[in-house]
């Protein structure tokens, strides 16, 4: 498991190199306005990712390891194509800002699902050394994409992205043929969707709950900022995915040994070591001048190290929640995941409005901070004296 471990933090240190290479070249070809259309673009598609991911994602793993991978991923790929239309014409229906863009958002979506279906069965397979190659591949292509053209537009950018996404839908179709052709249905895909969509629905409700505690703030900040500090906060969101993508990774290979009923990582070690990880990554990045993120990024994203040193001990939590809900997952016990998640969605709901409406971009980075830190002080607490009580028991019995 060590060795899993390492090779996939090692995979995610270079792909979020990458990912900053990428961030600091859009930055300065788009400037905060680009990047602010960019972020509200990539929000709604995220909604619509939580849906497609009904049938979907980690959930994928834990229905595999049930019912075997064929009709996981027949329902699977079957969910992601019909969302895919139906999203694209509901979007732009209720949005005029997406009107035009109906073959993006619906490429972006599918591409995008497919891209993370075959990454998670991946896991399910515990093939790290593929899964590895192919989050670095990924980026690289946007990046290749970047530099072999002139960027003026962020929906140039969008359609770069699906561009990435789509050589990776080959092999998801030689995976998907194989195991038609190899594996048995166990029981008959009615049965299987009965099952995997109400696991799904009980999983999204919570992840739609923390979703809105992530990004809620971005629809907010459309009615009271303009699109140029939008570009800022997207550029924050993004900063700090990048530093949680060792947490994910982790968390990602514990819960593959986790759901097939091995042994799991010490979660209390590794929370600890990546929170450690955050909070000095963040000191770093605000100790470093001001004019040096004026000549990487331009002058319009000053006061992004501002808004770091503020979210420090959030984000530095939120690493923490990552690792345990992954945990809870693995078990099957995603009520406890449900349960944190709307403590955080109650409250970004709560304080967001005032926050953002008197301190703008600034508030939303504190709104964010607490949502993220009150989701993890309940999902610890949920460990410590629902979860350890009730295996304890078990154990004794």
């Amino acid at each position: 498991m060590l060795k899993k471990s390492l090779q996939n933090i090692l995979s995610s240190i270079i792909g979020a190199l990458i990912n900053l290479v990428i961030l600091i070249y859009t930055s300065n070809k788009l400037g905060a306005e680009g990047r602010g259309v960019y972020t509200y673009f990539i929000t709604t598609l995220a909604l619509v990712q939580l849906v497609i991911s009904i049938m979907g994602n980690s959930i994928m793993v834990y229905m595999m390891n049930k019912q075997g991978s064929k009709p996981i991923l027949i329902l699977s790929t079957l969910w992601a194509i019909g969302i895919s239309i139906v999203s694209a014409f509901v979007i732009i229906s209720i949005d005029d800002f997406y009107y035009n863009h109906f073959w993006l958002l619906f490429w972006l979506n599918l591409f995008q699902a497919i891209f993370q279906n075959t990454c998670t069965y991946l896991v399910y397979l515990s093939a790290f050394t593929k899964l590895s190659i192919i989050k670095i591949v990924q980026p690289l292509i946007v990046l290749l994409l970047l530099f072999s053209t002139y960027l003026n537009s962020p929906i140039q950018f969008l359609n770069y992205v699906w561009m990435s996404y789509f050589p990776f839908v080959f092999y998801f179709l030689y995976v998907f043929f194989n195991v038609l052709n190899i594996e048995k249905l166990r029981s008959s895909l009615w049965e299987s969707f009965k099952s995997y969509f109400k696991l799904g629905i009980l999983a999204q409700t919570g992840n739609l709950m923390q979703f809105t505690s992530y990004r809620f703030t971005v629809w907010l900040l459309v009615i009271y900022v303009s699109f140029s500090e939008i570009g800022v906060f997207g550029l924050w969101l993004s900063f700090y995915e990048m530093i949680l993508l060792i947490a994910v990774n982790i968390a990602q290979v514990n819960y593959s040994y986790v759901a097939a009923g091995k042994k799991s990582m010490n979660l209390k070690k590794i929370s600890l070591l990546n929170f450690a990880f955050i909070v000095i990554a963040c000191v770093i990045f605000y100790l470093i001048p001001t004019n040096f993120y004026e000549v990487i990024l331009g002058k319009d994203f000053s006061s992004l190290k501002n808004l770091v040193l503020i979210s420090t001990f959030g984000v530095s939590s939120l690493s923490v929640a990552k690792i345990y809900a992954s945990f809870f997952s693995a078990k099957g016990f995603i009520k406890y995941n449900t349960v944190a998640s709307a403590v955080g969605f109650i409250i970004i709901l709560s304080i967001s409005f005032p926050l953002v409406r008197n301190y703008g971009i600034t508030g939303a980075v504190i709104a964010n901070s607490i949502s993220y830190f009150a989701t993890t002080c309940v999902t610890v607490l949920i460990y410590r004296y629902v979860y350890k009580p009730k295996e304890r028991r078990l154990l004794n019995d």
